[in-house]
């Protein structure tokens, strides 16, 4: 059988992903990742935030198998694990970026 988003269990898990991407500090720190691995220290820096905000993001996403660590010597270098949150944030991003929902990016299918 086919799932999709008309079914109940998976619009649910659809809304905590969604829910999970919502917060501005962990969608910024999975769009970092999706260049390169980077520690706590590069993340705190480049976001110019505090060292335990960025380590609880990380840790939540941790949790939820989106990041993963590895360490390597006194640091830990995190790096997204799932090609589906890669795409999702690539998306996101795209969708972001249309100005004003303008644009053949921002219609609706049945409108192009």
């Amino acid at each position: 059988m086919i799932r999709s988003l008309q079914q109940g269990d998976v619009a649910r898990k659809a809304a905590e992903v969604l829910k999970l991407l919502a917060h501005p500090h962990r969608l910024q720190i999975l769009a970092l990742l999706r260049t390169r691995e980077r520690t706590v220290t590069e993340l705190v820096e480049i976001l110019d935030s505090r060292p335990s905000l960025v380590s609880q993001q990380l840790r939540i996403l941790r949790l939820r198998d989106m990041v993963e660590a590895t360490r390597q010597g006194a640091y830990c270098r995190y790096r997204i694990v799932r090609d589906d949150i890669q795409n999702l944030v690539d998306n996101l991003e795209r969708s972001a970026l249309v100005r004003g929902g303008g644009g053949s990016a921002g219609r609706r299918r049945e409108d192009r």
